[in-house]
């Protein structure tokens, strides 16, 4: 992936849910956290999957950390 690909391929909301994943907060605690609905945590959870091209959450934090995304 392009250095310049690398920052911009997750939005911001995207970011901050993995963030709070990574923390451990579970998608109610992300909802509440960001005054957002669980479904929305979700929406965003199975975008950044299909962006980064993963299919689990270990996985989306190993490679966003790998290309310093989060």
């Amino acid at each position: 992936m392009p250095p310049s690909d690398q920052n911009s391929l997750l939005s911001k909301t995207e970011k901050i849910v993995l963030q709070r994943v990574r923390k451990g907060l579970s998608n109610e605690g992300i909802a509440k956290d960001l005054s957002i609905s669980i479904n929305t945590i979700r929406t965003h959870k199975k975008s950044l999957f299909k962006k980064l091209g993963v299919k689990s959450v270990n996985e989306a934090i190993a490679v966003a950390e790998n290309y310093y995304m989060i």
